[in-house]
């Protein structure tokens, strides 16, 4: 977890890369399942968070429903992007509160859409899970 601080306020950053199903972590499990979770909450004041994807090379965004698609022209790359609040454009700037938090799911792979459909609260409950059965040893 990282604490970042600025004139407004305080937000708290949560980093976990998600692993493939039945991985042992004692095992050095790489994240291959191509995923990455991000979670930020405000703990004090108020905080303007941008969310943005800036993959080396650059990156065409498209809006999905309730995603962003963004191809990456000089590489055989496809990012999708999803969040526990709409983001209405690409880079996105969100007022956010004291108490208030936002959830970034990030999936990326070469050639295939990784998008399963799977909603970033589920993917965050399966890391949880993940988290709690090898007893709090995770990627976090």
């Amino acid at each position: 977890m990282t604490e970042l601080r600025a004139d407004t306020g305080v937000l708290k950053v949560t980093d976990a890369f998600l692993l493939e199903s039945g991985a042992h972590l004692e095992e050095d499990a790489p994240a291959g399942r191509g995923e990455l979770v991000q979670h930020a909450k405000v703990t004090q004041g108020t905080v303007d968070l941008t969310v943005s994807v800036r993959p080396r090379g650059g990156a065409e965004p498209e809006r999905q429903v309730e995603r962003w698609l963004l191809a990456c022209p000089q590489q055989p790359l496809k990012l999708h992007l999803t969040a526990s609040r709409p983001l209405p454009y690409h880079p996105c700037t969100l007022p956010l509160r004291e108490g208030e938090d936002l959830w970034v799911h990030l999936r990326w792979s070469q050639g295939q859409d990784p998008y399963s459909g799977q909603t970033v609260a589920s993917s965050i409950n399966d890391t949880l899970v993940l988290d709690s059965a090898f007893g709090g040893y995770s990627c976090w």
